[in-house]
């Protein structure tokens, strides 16, 4: 759901997770949701974004 471009100096990602907008940011080098949604585990969004970190090399 971003509208920039990913890159290696990106430390926010809105994302849609089971139809719920999420927002992760880095914080040093692991990302983490912005706040906590019910149904989404820790878990989750910490796979989603080792995902698109090794995706996108960020």
């Amino acid at each position: 759901m971003n509208k920039e471009a990913i890159t290696r100096e990106t430390q926010i990602i809105d994302l849609l997770l089971d139809g719920q907008p999420v927002t992760i940011i880095k914080e040093g080098k692991f990302w983490v949701a912005e706040k906590p949604i019910q149904g989404i585990t820790a878990d989750l969004v910490s796979a989603v974004a080792k995902n698109i970190a090794l995706r996108f090399r960020i």
